[in-house]
């Protein structure tokens, strides 16, 4: 898995004929293997997808809300930093008007 800022380009995957073809073959083979018709062993492949779909999804939701957290801590980080850096300007105006207050 990629980064936020180091993604990966994504490998977009094309279907060819063969690609129909040798899966027609698989789906005749667990229709055979399971005893049930081509048509029931389709539709339980599709089950199956879809439970992958749901699986993936939530992988994807875990991703997420890991990235999610992580940019939530570099603001943090980056807020405290501009409050000490905010404090540190505030101080150093502070001690300059003192120091021209005396100067005059």
């Amino acid at each position: 898995m990629g980064t936020l800022f180091e993604q990966p380009v994504r490998d977009r995957q094309h279907v060819t004929a063969r690609d129909v073809l040798d899966h027609i073959d698989t789906m005749k083979a667990v229709a055979q293997e399971a005893n049930i018709s081509l048509d029931q062993a389709i539709e339980v492949w599709r089950v199956m997808e879809q439970a992958r779909a749901n699986n993936l999804a939530v992988a994807n939701g875990d991703v997420h809300d890991e990235q999610m957290a992580d940019f939530g801590h570099m603001l943090t980080s980056a807020t405290m930093a501009l409050d000490g850096i905010t404090t540190a300007l505030n101080n150093a105006a502070i001690e300059l008007h003192f120091l021209t207050k005396k100067g005059e």
